[in-house]
């Protein structure tokens, strides 16, 4: 059974879990990743997971004649993560910068499912407003015939257990656009900038606030995400996800240089 099917009861790397800090990590259920869990939460649901399953993924890899390959090696107590994007294609490709280590290697939010057992690994690293309005700036262009490679030390961003375990590493999904989709997204922008493109919103003289929200007649100007979502310009072909292969790696912990030493 594929990982993002598999049921990860346990976590391990925060400090916190259940609303309490404590003095060092431990495995812990899942269900106490925070304390404001609803009762009725399906445990599938918590926690990083992938979104698409390997087989779907290389369908989509063949489809477009493209290839996202993975490494794992350990070298001087640092366990080290190698992306490697090929694009046999002849086309080019764009890579949404958010998703990659663009800033000297740090990474803006978790990146990588990393389960041993049952026990998947917390992402201890940072989060950053990297905002939403897809402009070209936004993405790293892969022309055909060429690759994008990067390197992440993952000890940097996720606590390793103290004993030898075997990990499944692989990335989340990484968005990928073609030409296509950058040139119809640019001349759609264009588009609502002549025309000044907005919501005309009439308002009730008089607002009963207990009342539902939705009965106050209240709207807000879209922007042009709200705009292309709207006409379901993101979910084209030319955008899809894809994610790297599951790589296998024994690790022991206690040799990896620990987040909690910096």
């Amino acid at each position: 059974m594929e990982h993002y099917l598999k049921v990860r009861k346990y976590a391990y790397g925060s400090l916190i879990w259940n609303g309490v800090k404590h003095s060092k990590p431990e495995v812990y259920s899942l269900m106490e990743l925070n304390e404001y869990i609803p009762s009725d939460t399906n445990i599938f649901d918590i926690g990083s997971r992938y979104v698409v399953g390997q087989s779907k993924n290389k369908s989509t890899l063949d489809t477009y004649n493209i290839n996202m390959n993975l490494t794992v090696s350990i070298t001087e107590n640092n366990v080290i993560a190698k992306v490697n994007f090929v694009n046999n294609s002849g086309q080019s490709f764009f890579l949404y910068k958010k998703e990659l280590p663009i800033f000297n290697g740090k990474i803006c939010e978790d990146r990588f499912l990393i389960i041993t057992d049952d026990i998947q690994l917390n992402y201890l690293g940072g989060w950053c407003d990297f905002g939403s309005n897809f402009n070209q700036l936004d993405w790293v262009e892969v022309t055909h015939g060429s690759e994008y490679s990067y390197a992440i030390f993952l000890n940097q961003f996720y606590e390793f257990l103290p004993e030898l375990k075997r990990y499944s590493i692989g990335s989340l999904e990484q968005t990928l656009i073609n030409h296509d989709w950058m040139i119809r997204r640019h001349t759609t922008e264009l588009m609502f900038s002549i025309l000044d493109f907005h919501l005309n919103c009439d308002y009730k003289e008089q607002i009963d606030y207990l009342s539902s929200i939705n009965n106050a007649n209240i709207c807000k100007r879209k922007n042009i995400s709200d705009y292309l979502s709207d006409m379901g310009f993101y979910e084209r072909a030319s955008l899809v996800s894809i994610r790297t292969n599951e790589f296998l790696i024994d690790i022991d912990g206690r040799e990896i240089k620990s987040f909690y030493s910096k």
